[in-house]
């Protein structure tokens, strides 16, 4: 109801002009701004009450009674409230901190407004309006993708920054903690992840020019190479870790992290450890490369490539396959652009204060393909495909973060269909 309440007064759903409980003629010059902090739900509004121009702060409650409640009559912070509006006044004995009494402004919500809200919510989908999504303007559309795509690249590279700040402004370390994650292609994010900071990348740097090495050090803390090897490769692979592990006192992680389920030969933990094994063999310098390379052409080929011999014939130590060269495909290629390259990038930018280049970085989503993945599919069958990365990127953020959250009052979309006739 309050969450209601909060749109109906931020988008001027009421009348021009209403009556205070006390009989107050008001009117709204202005609803003020929205406040994501403590305090106020409105700072800086406009009302005019009796010819009176008056300018504060709003509080919104579902019922008078919620003043007290909150305890905001013990809170000096709320006596610039000018105005208590409320959904239901079921006591008039409220007060500031201060000893004066509120006016208070019991507002009704739109009744077409309740009811879209409610059928919204009520229904079992995925992403509640998708059968209207056609029917909206391809403007508005458009205009909520960029601030989707910004939303999305925001919070990634200031995730990156606090990673950055907490291991003394590391860049290369941060970059290949971010590429470690990022192997992990969604399923085993996490376990690479873990599996990166267990490692310390100046470890790697020691041994970049042995993929040898890079491969027992990854392997032998994923806990791969646990127990009795029967390939010599594998137990020349255990010995060296073994040796590493004693040098760096390092201690394994469980291999029951990384999850196999369902998951293609190509894609299993093995094959992408290894294909990760050879590309931190070369990782010296990469970040600098992937800085000054603004060319994506150029940037793909630093992360194209093979496996060391072992893994182009077998996909886990036990299981031995036909001979293939297990490069990386072109759209796992793309995903690691998306995922790793552009946001970090953009995010080191930022911090350098260099707009052009963070600019440049985001630009490069429009470049690449757009990811084909259940949330792209569900929502072409709604008419709403993808012309580019920039376009699968927003509809990502609008899923996990407004869709899955039922957060449609937030949403644009849920705005707008709040504002229509009965859905």
């Amino acid at each position: 109801m309050e969450k209601l309440l909060h749109y109906v007064w931020k988008y001027r759903l009421f009348p021009e002009r209403m009556t205070t409980i006390d009989g107050i003629n008001i009117e709204v010059l202005d609803t003020g701004i929205e406040n994501t902090d403590a305090g106020p739900d409105f700072l800086n509004a406009k009302i005019k009450m009796n010819s009176i121009v008056w300018a504060g702060n709003i509080e919104l409650h579902t019922q008078a009674s919620d003043w007290g409640k909150h305890k905001h009559h013990t809170n000096a912070a709320y006596d610039s409230v000018i105005l208590h509006v409320v959904g239901r006044m079921d006591t008039n004995n409220t007060v500031k901190h201060n000893g004066e009494s509120i006016p208070h402004l019991q507002l009704d919500i739109p009744a077409s407004v309740s009811e879209n809200y409610q059928y919204l919510m009520s229904l079992d989908r995925d992403v509640a309006c998708l059968p209207m999504l056609p029917f909206l303007p391809p403007l508005m559309l458009t205009s909520w993708k960029d601030s989707l795509l910004a939303e999305r690249l925001e919070r990634k590279s200031q995730a990156i920054i606090d990673l950055c700040s907490s291991g003394q402004n590391d860049w290369d370390s941060v970059f290949y903690t971010i590429l470690c994650r990022n192997f992990g292609f969604g399923l085993n994010s996490d376990a690479f992840e873990w599996l990166a900071k267990t490692i310390p990348y100046k470890i790697i740097l020691k041994h970049c020019d042995s993929v040898t090495d890079i491969e027992a050090l990854l392997f032998g803390q994923a806990g791969f190479l646990a127990g009795e090897q029967k390939e010599e490769y594998s137990r020349y692979l255990r010995e060296r870790y073994l040796f590493f592990s004693h040098k760096y006192e390092l201690k394994p992680l469980s291999p029951s992290i990384f999850r196999n389920a369902r998951t293609r030969p190509q894609s299993l933990p093995y094959t992408r450890m290894a294909q990760l094994a050879r590309i931190l063999s070369r990782s010296r310098g990469l970040f600098s490369k992937v800085l000054e390379t603004d060319q994506l052409p150029r940037l793909i080929p630093l992360f194209d490539t093979s496996v060391s011999f072992f893994w182009k014939t077998h996909f886990t130590f036990q299981t031995p396959a036909d001979f293939s060269a297990h490069r990386i495909g072109t759209p796992s290629l793309h995903i690691l652009m998306i995922n790793t390259v552009v946001p970090i990038t953009f995010a080191y930018h930022k911090m350098k204060r260099n707009e052009a280049k963070a600019e440049h970085s985001l630009a490069m989503l429009e470049s690449l393909p757009p990811e084909s993945n259940h949330i792209t599919r569900m929502f072409a069958r709604g008419g709403i495909t993808c012309a580019s990365a920039f376009d699968s990127q927003a509809l990502i953020q609008l899923k996990k973060e407004y869709c899955d959250k039922k957060r449609c009052l937030q949403c644009r979309i849920g705005q707008k269909l709040l504002q229509q006739g009965s859905l």
